[in-house]
């Protein structure tokens, strides 16, 4: 049994947006998403496929995907601070 394809659709000038931004991207965690959501919106890939092509599991995939569903580029591209408090080795005092 053939694995369905993930069709993601998205206007061309989205899509054009995609492509300019990824081929701008300098931090290769942005270009790796939008590549994977590029992918997406081809038609030819599945879940595994993307996943696998851009170098990260399903359940990540699956996430950046909610991610631009829900806000578009700028939701897929954001990313949040990790938890806890800042470290005080990095104050421009204890640096000095």
């Amino acid at each position: 049994m053939e694995r369905a394809h993930l069709k993601l659709t998205v206007q061309p000038a989205r899509k054009a947006e995609l492509g300019k931004r990824f081929k701008a991207a300098d931090d290769v965690r942005q270009r790796q998403r939008l590549q994977a959501i590029l992918l997406a919106t081809t038609g030819q890939h599945g879940y595994r496929d993307i996943a696998q092509i851009v170098g990260c599991s399903t359940s990540t995939f699956a996430l950046w995907l909610n991610k631009y569903l829900a806000g578009g580029v700028v939701e897929l591209l954001r990313r949040d601070t990790p938890p806890g408090s800042t470290s005080p080795i990095g104050a421009t005092k204890v640096q000095a």
